[in-house]
């Protein structure tokens, strides 16, 4: 009887054992499609330009209003991308225009090659 029970118990550890590691190793996700890919370094240039324009920007910079991207240029190699960024000012509250390029490395980093900040339309 007691075989029995500890024979029971060990299969039902080894059954345990088994479902948990199943869980803790999820199916890989899809693969990303090459328009997530750019969308991504978009993000990712637009957020390099915010870190430039917060500490560069020659205008006392308010609110964030808006990011976008900016098309790049024909001399640009296809890792280059183009973002900008809209601000309201503190003093005047007009806006503020920050335009960067930034080069995606091999290496997953971003790497700003030019960055302005201005007075926007």
């Amino acid at each position: 009887m007691m075989l029995k029970l500890a024979w029971g118990f060990a299969v039902l550890f080894v059954i345990l054992l088994i479902v948990g590691l199943s869980t803790n190793n999820p199916t890989p996700s899809a693969p990303k499609t090459a328009q997530q890919i750019e969308d991504d370094n978009y993000s990712s240039a637009a957020g390099a330009c915010m870190l430039w324009a917060e500490k560069h920007s020659p205008l006392a910079m308010g609110d964030f209003v808006d990011d976008y991207q900016l098309p790049r240029r024909k001399k640009d190699p296809k890792d280059v991308y183009r973002a900008g960024l809209h601000y309201r000012t503190k003093s005047t509250g007009l806006m503020m225009r920050a335009d960067c390029a930034t080069l995606m490395t091999k290496d997953g980093k971003v790497m700003i090659i030019e960055a302005q900040a201005r007075p926007g339309e």
